[in-house]
């Protein structure tokens, strides 16, 4: 290792970065870790911003965190991203040490089996099956629920879910009082789409946190302020993992605040020679950039999520071909196509009775009989999560339910009161999360307009397919019929001035993001038509490893990061293979 400063150089500490890290360290590898954001120091301050601010992370000005832009998703001002889509892509992520777990709700779902088949079974031809199938990554499912610590029901729920190696590490979180008012009204009962009949089945959530302790970690305490932060960490988080890598016989060095600028390639042999980067300082109005820097080693991995991983590449020039300029790893022109993400069709109501929402974890059990049906050869299958959270995440309660009394009634008091606990004890709400298969318009591409550090900003050009867009229909129809077995009013209402609204077959709708960020560098056995193989290695460079959700080929009918988590940990056996086989 005498000619390089590690022995592998890893971008970015969320997940995917903080496990493979914690794997190279804890066998003799030295790792730096390049982190564009700031680290996570101390809980304790970020739990009382989110009491006093209702949102903890700031965000500094050259490390930006997208906002929520509502109506103005398309002004660049407003946003770190340009927007050019027909949609919105109304997801977000974050520049932080941890990444998105710092925020993340926690579930921690595998994929079905024909999640990863979807062209071959389903015969959508739009989308393309996997190179790998649920077996290839069964044992590593296995791994992935027992380093991020997966509360669970061991035995399947559903028909359509793959069989396990081994049980879960910790039985399940308890379904909650709402959830187990949703079962009383929906199991047994049926719901028919196009002339198929699909059972409604209340199933428990396998979730990252603790049910009971789990290293080190105590047991959830049922705080309902998962999203964004557990205050006492019974939810898992990436800096877990980054503490292990630190803490190693090896520690790895985490290098923040720095901003990687682009990669570059030894022209003889095409592999990475090279990261360089950018260090700040400083907080909001007064950060500064610092004298560009470059790191080395044997291995690169980068881990900066689907949108920031491919803003690294596209900056990273590699040669020409027929006279037009080739970028890093992107020989197939596929890196930054294929953006996808679970669009939310969030529904609420109000129940007959008392739910008690508000108590636990955001959603600790759903409904995921549409997960695999013969439905798919149609259009995009969904799962549905129930809320614990009642009308928190469409309206803002129960802060706006207070408010809207006092305006619309002039209540307050003890009228007040009375009033907020007979509205607030009933109010549920559910998503219907929606898959989407790839497409190759809908794409991420450098913008001509700079961020904070003089770099250009990505540029999304988010796009939804007829297969997702019928599939909401269908889940559309879905909801209502399970509202009317649950004898609940429904109050959904569409906003016109928000991101998510469209219009479709003569409908208005508005879809929410669920802040899975997937696609943009897909995998693939044939590098015509992908970036990366079944291992996440380049299919150009044989030293670089491109990670997270951004490889998936489509979404699956999962929350992502289970599966992200189980890929980074055979990514990260195979380049320990390769680290060893040259000592």
């Amino acid at each position: 290792m005498s000619n390089y400063d590690s022995d592998v150089v890893i971008v970015g500490a969320g997940i995917s970065g903080a496990m493979i890290a914690y794997k190279l360290a804890s066998q003799g590898f030295k790792v730096i870790i390049l982190e564009a954001g700031i680290p996570f120091a101390d809980r304790q301050p970020y739990i009382e911003g989110y009491y006093r601010d209702g949102w903890p992370w700031p965000s500094a000005e050259l490390a930006p965190t997208p906002a929520d832009p509502g109506s103005n998703w398309k002004i660049p001002a407003y946003n770190y991203w340009v927007q050019t889509g027909a949609y919105a892509f109304d997801s977000t992520y974050e520049r932080r040490g941890g990444g998105t777990t710092m925020h993340w709700l926690g579930t921690c779902m595998r994929f079905v089996p024909n999640d990863f088949k979807l062209h071959s079974l389903y015969n959508v031809q739009d989308a393309m099956d996997w190179p790998i199938g649920y077996a290839d990554l069964e044992p590593w499912y296995t791994a992935a629920e027992t380093e991020i610590g997966v509360s669970g029901d061991s035995t399947n729920q559903y028909p359509f879910e793959g069989t396990r190696g081994k049980p879960y590490p910790m039985p399940p979180i308890p379904a909650s009082y709402l959830d187990q008012q949703f079962g009383a009204k929906l199991n047994n009962n049926k719901v028919t789409l196009d002339g198929v009949t699909v059972p409604l089945t209340v199933g428990l959530t396998p979730q990252g946190r603790n049910s009971i302790v789990y290293d080190a970690r105590p047991a959830c305490m049922g705080n309902s302020s998962c999203v964004p932060i557990c205050p006492i960490q019974a939810k898992y988080d990436a800096t877990v993992h980054l503490g292990k890598a630190t803490g190693a016989a090896t520690p790895t060095e985490i290098r923040y605040r720095s901003v990687v600028t682009g990669l570059t390639v030894d022209p003889a042999t095409a592999s990475i020679s090279g990261v360089s980067y950018v260090p700040w300082t400083g907080e909001g109005s007064s950060a500064k950039p610092g004298p560009a820097q470059t790191v080395t080693a044997r291995r690169y991995v980068l881990a900066a999520h689907a949108i920031e991983t491919v803003k690294i590449l596209l900056m990273s020039p590699w040669r020409t071909d027929g006279g037009k300029p080739v970028t890093v790893a992107n020989s197939s022109d596929q890196v930054g196509r294929n953006l996808m993400d679970h669009i939310c069709n969030v529904v609420w109501g109000t129940m007959p009775q008392p739910v008690y929402p508000y108590r636990g974890p955001l959603a600790t059990s759903g409904i995921e009989n549409f997960r695999d049906t013969q439905l798919r050869s149609q259009y995009a299958a969904f799962r549905i999560e129930i809320g614990n959270d009642g009308w928190s995440w469409p309206t803002g309660a129960p802060q706006t339910t207070v408010a809207d009394i006092v305006a619309k009634q002039g209540l307050y008091g003890a009228a007040l009161r009375q009033a907020v606990q007979q509205q607030g004890s009933t109010q549920f709400r559910m998503a219907l999360e929606l898959e989407s298969i790839t497409d190759s318009i809908s794409r991420v591409t450098l913008s001509d307009q700079k961020d904070a550090l003089g770099l250009n900003r990505p540029q999304l050009n988010y796009h939804l397919s007829d297969y997702t867009l019928n599939g909401w229909v269908a889940s559309v129809d879905a909801a209502k019929q399970i509202l009317g077995y649950l004898g609940a009013t429904d109050a959904t209402k569409v906003d016109n001035t928000a991101a998510g609204y469209f219009e479709y077959q003569g409908n208005c709708y508005q879809y929410r993001g669920a802040g899975h960020v997937i696609g943009t560098y897909r995998m693939g056995n044939d590098a015509k038509n992908s970036v990366v193989d079944a291992m996440q290695k380049s299919h150009d460079h044989g030293n670089l490893y491109l990670v997270g959700s951004g490889t998936f080929p489509t979404t699956g009918t999962a929350n992502p990061t289970l599966t992200v988590t189980a890929m980074a940990l055979r990514t990260a056996d195979a380049i320990l293979s390769e680290l060893k086989a040259n000592l």
